[in-house]
């Protein structure tokens, strides 16, 4: 506590105590007490009383809660300038809090508008994909196989077992050919998932 805060408190406390008995005093008249003109000290009282309106205990006591108003502030922008500095420092930012508002500012407009359109750019993807799917899903491909080919149905796939038949290499069609074993006789499948609208003809 330095000086002037001990000092502070004594005002404070005095001028606590005053407030009753000054209030007491103003309720005598001069005359009761002593005759000022007569003892000739009438233009002292008055500068006394103007001194003791100015220094009132009301005026000390609002004097002292503007002045611990100021040192709350005064210590809220001492956090805050503490603050500012610790995020320069991280962000090896120049120049004073106003424009490191700004910048953050800046910078979250940019953030939200990226999002928005990363948003947009997404439900046009899906919008793209379902209309792939829905075109797929209705289109119809004929696949011809060779006479006497049995056809066997599994869970996951649509077996077609050939003879000697071998996969093209790189093929990626809606109609995947894919090996299963290596032996003499080869069982070839379609994935199920690209067999929706084919329609798989035994030839004669």
């Amino acid at each position: 506590m330095t000086n002037n805060d001990d000092l502070s408190l004594k005002l404070k406390a005095a001028a606590e105590k005053a407030v009753p008995a000054l209030e007491k005093l103003a309720s005598i008249t001069c005359d009761e007490i002593f005759d000022a003109v007569a003892f000739g000290v009438d233009g002292q009282v008055d500068i006394a009383n103007e001194y003791s309106d100015i220094a009132s205990p009301a005026n000390i006591l609002a004097l002292l809660a503007e002045r611990d108003d100021y040192k709350k502030r005064i210590a809220e922008l001492e956090q805050k300038a503490d603050i500012y500095d610790m995020l320069r420092t991280d962000y090896e930012l120049e120049g004073s809090l106003v424009d490191f508002v700004d910048w953050q500012a800046k910078r979250i407009e940019m953030l939200e508008k990226y999002t928005n359109e990363r948003d947009a750019e997404n439900q046009d993807l899906m919008l793209t994909i379902g209309r792939f799917r829905e075109e797929r899903e209705a289109r119809t491909v004929s696949v011809k196989l060779p006479e006497n080919t049995p056809l066997y149905d599994a869970p996951e796939y649509i077996w077609l077992q050939t003879d000697g038949v071998w996969p093209v290499d790189g093929e990626f069609s809606e109609l995947t050919w894919c090996c299963d074993r290596q032996n003499v006789d080869d069982t070839l499948y379609v994935r199920a998932d690209l067999a929706a609208g084919i329609n798989l003809e035994v030839g004669e």
